[in-house]
């Protein structure tokens, strides 16, 4: 458990690194096309959120948004940005950039906390899948994939400031000072 409260704490450091950077780039770098599934940096992020935020719900049901199984049944009908498109179902979850910043850091912070409250990474959790299956998971097993998620795509995301010629943010977990 230790460990896993040490990764859902590097996930909130790590997501706020990356939006001190991606804070630096004009809204039409932030918003346009930029080759990423999710089209654009914001859709990327609204990605990374609306993952977490399901996360959250299985672990913590009465946490649960009653409307992530619809944004996720929208989602499968428009998974990823064609070339040239110009917008992208991901970019309105949270449409005003700011408040996005917000709410990813926010979610992560109450993840973390809630990671606090598992009695053990082994403990089973039973959710319905986004296309209405019954499965189970360890917590474990649920909280690392939401980190190694994000950190996926954070990921995208640096390549992304690099071809924009902006250094990308040290995310490495070794750096991470709690770690």
């Amino acid at each position: 458990m230790r460990l896993l409260r040490t990764f859902a704490r590097y996930n909130v450091w790590a997501h706020e690194r990356l939006l001190a950077s991606v804070a630096a780039l004009s809204d039409e770098a932030y918003h346009g096309h930029q080759n990423l599934p999710f089209r654009s940096i914001h859709g990327t992020l609204n990605h990374i959120l609306l993952a977490e935020k399901l996360l959250l719900g299985r672990l913590h049901p009465p946490a649960a948004d009653p409307s992530l199984g619809r944004n996720w049944d929208r989602a499968d009908s428009e998974l990823y940005a064609a070339p040239g498109a110009a917008s992208i179902y991901w970019e309105e979850i949270v449409p005003n950039r700011a408040c996005l910043a917000d709410e990813l850091v926010d979610h992560a912070r109450r993840l973390a906390a809630h990671v606090d409250t598992i009695p053990s990474s082994d403990t089973v959790i039973a959710y319905q899948t986004t296309d209405g299956c019954s499965a189970e998971k360890a917590a474990g097993v649920l909280v690392l994939h939401a980190v190694n998620h994000a950190t996926h795509h954070r990921g995208q995301v640096s390549a992304v400031l690099a071809q924009l010629k902006l250094p990308p943010p040290i995310m490495d977990l070794s750096y991470f000072p709690h770690a």
